[in-house]
């Protein structure tokens, strides 16, 4: 020998594994080798496999530990606990071990929770929230990190003891101590966690009316607060009608007002008989919004609102058919209880608004009246006729039509309204239309057609998901290619698009152009705890093409990703062939990254 050390020998689990991380936990398994059955280098394989850079890793390790008995997951506690210093790992994979641990895991998490590293003591907090069953111990632990100096420890162990629920109820003081100072700390996870704890949160109430009152912004999730508390929360109706009035007048926004309506209907039904006397009330409003939504929380009480029942019936013959139509559904919801109600929904089988007639016949059906079901039936077969003759002919429209407003219908209660109209012209002069229908609480609607004489030939349909909406459409030339960019925009702070490009032919034809995308051509690039941050940004012009992407790092918040930004630039590849037997193109193309950029966060 020649005195020289011998070279550490890891497993190939265990590699990526810093060398005084690994050291650690193998010591530490190997003391507990022998007692469990399994040796100290498969235990180890299975932390470093908890804690991989790789999700279908992660979710296989985690799965194997749930499977284990307790005696054996508890083995896993201190090499698991100890990594949650290490930044070079996944550390909320080894957080989320801890808690499938349980019970045996809580005095260490407890030791980590008073840790001088902010984020030891900030995934010892997630950890003990989701440990179950909850103890007083982590209870009153968690109390103590609520005034923690560090916001991101305060926020988890607020967030933990929301987790923990009615369990978590000796920390409503601690809690409302915050909120009152909210200057201090964060609204939204203190609000939410009382909201979390239940009824035992009920002397929040009044500090919850002052936030409602106070912070335009926290609207949603205080409302949300407050019927969790249920019938306790029957001081703040007023408030909550008040609020309600606020967010159909719609200030700061079509999808933020129209959720903030749907969680106070909701909230109000949740609170339920107490709230049913106020609502009657404002079944009276000038606003017929406010008026629609007072009959939509009423209706999702049930038979506990049969006190309203005569007021829903007056509103059946509203000017608004909004409000008639969720009228008609809260005297559904209450069954046979609102049978007397069927002659007045049997007139509404006539009402000249669609959606109107159809919540009617759903009603009259959830009423169980049998003189009805012949009306309901009678409705039925004339509704499928009209919709028959509306849909005859409708591969081609008129200008005037294209551009008009589309009605309810018996799915969606708002009409659309024209958004957007785009015009573009081929090399031969085929002329396309392009338009966006856009809706309250319905989809955008885009469509595509072309122009023939003093009609219009559809082409193309795309409805929207959900809440996400079109951006306007786009047109560009890129080398001599037409080229019609679509995009559809996805709400929150997620900020994901979903994009699609057309090759528009000189006959005005339309071919899908394949799009590659350039995250998943940089993912090798990457270096470990790294990620593409949301959708990539694409900038399409007349001969360039470009695409931008934000780099990931773990720990990074939602908003600020801190790997720095990615650039780079798309190429167009294929062609288009017309065909001289039916004089139609095909085509190939291909839209395809072919450079990249990395620079630091300080340069964007």
């Amino acid at each position: 020998m020649n005195g020289s050390r011998a070279p550490l020998i890891r497993p190939p689990a265990l590699r990526k594994m810093p060398t005084c991380i690994f050291l650690s936990v193998a010591l530490t398994l190997a003391l507990q080798a022998g007692t469990t059955g399994l040796s100290a280098q498969v235990r180890g394989g299975i932390v470093a496999r908890i804690v991989s850079d790789e999700y279908a890793v992660r979710r296989a390790a985690l799965a194997e530990l749930r499977r284990m008995t307790p005696r054996r997951r508890r083995m896993f506690t201190a090499p698991l606990v100890r990594l949650l210093a290490d930044s070079t790992i996944r550390r909320d994979a080894a957080g989320e071990a801890l808690s499938l641990i349980g019970p045996g895991a809580t005095g260490a998490l407890l030791d980590a929770l008073e840790d001088p590293d902010p984020s030891v003591r900030m995934y010892a907090a997630d950890a003990l929230g989701a440990v179950s069953p909850p103890t007083p111990a982590v209870v009153r632990a968690l109390i103590r990190r609520v005034r923690d100096p560090d916001r991101a420890v305060h926020n988890r162990a607020v967030q933990a003891l929301g987790s923990i629920g009615p369990a978590a109820a000796p920390s409503v003081p601690a809690l409302l101590d915050a909120l009152e100072r909210r200057g201090d700390w964060p609204t939204t996870a203190l609000v939410q966690a009382l909201g979390d704890i239940g009824p035992a949160a009920i002397t929040a109430v009044p500090t919850l009316i002052e936030v409602l009152e106070e912070d335009p912004y926290s609207i949603a999730v205080v409302a949300q607060a407050l019927g969790q508390l249920g019938d306790g929360a029957r001081l703040a109706v007023p408030q909550l009608l008040s609020a309600l009035a606020r967010a159909v007048a719609n200030p700061r926004g079509r999808s933020t007002a129209s959720y903030e309506r749907d969680v106070i209907v909701e909230s109000l039904a949740r609170i339920g008989e107490s709230a049913v006397g106020p609502l009657r009330a404002a079944l009276t409003d000038l606003d017929p919004a406010v008026r629609e939504a007072s009959s939509e929380a009423l209706g999702r009480m049930g038979a506990q609102a049969l006190d309203a029942r005569a007021d829903l019936e007056d509103r059946l013959d509203d000017p608004s058919p909004l409000v008639r139509a969720a009228a008609a559904e809260a005297l559904g919801s209450m069954g046979s209880h609102a049978l007397g109600s069927a002659p007045h929904l049997e007139a509404r089988l006539a009402d000249t608004n669609a959606f109107v007639r159809a919540r009617a016949a759903d009603a009259l059906i959830a009423l169980g009246d049998p003189g009805s079901l012949e009306a309901v039936a009678r409705y039925r077969v004339h509704e499928t006729s009209i919709a028959e003759s509306d849909e005859a002919g409708a591969e081609l429209w008129a200008v005037d039509r294209m551009r008009a407003p589309r009605p309810p219908t018996s799915r969606y209660r708002h009409p659309l309204e024209l958004a957007r109209e785009v015009t573009l012209r081929t090399e031969n002069g085929v002329e396309l239309r392009v338009t966006v229908h856009s809706g309250l609480e319905r989809p955008d609607v885009l469509a595509v057609r072309r122009t023939e004489g003093d009609s219009l030939r559809h082409l193309l349909s795309w409805e929207a998901e959900g809440a996400a909406r079109f951006d306007p459409p786009h047109s560009f030339t890129y080398r001599g290619v037409l080229l019609l960019h679509l995009q559809l925009r996805y709400p929150g702070a997620g900020r994901f698009r979903e994009d699609v490009v057309y090759h528009v032919s000189p006959d005005g034809a339309l071919h899908r152009v394949r799009l590659s995308a350039p995250g998943e051509r940089y993912l090798a690039a990457l270096s470990p705890g790294e990620g593409i941050w949301k959708s990539p940004s694409f900038d399409f012009r007349d001969d360039a093409m470009g695409f931008s992407f934000g780099i990931w790092r773990e720990g990074d918040t939602n908003c600020c990703p801190s790997g720095g930004q990615v650039q780079g630039v798309f190429e167009l590849r294929g062609s288009a062939v017309l065909d001289p037997v039916s004089g139609s193109y095909w085509a190939t193309y291909e839209i395809t990254p072919v450079s990249f950029t990395r620079r630091p966060s300080s340069s964007w």
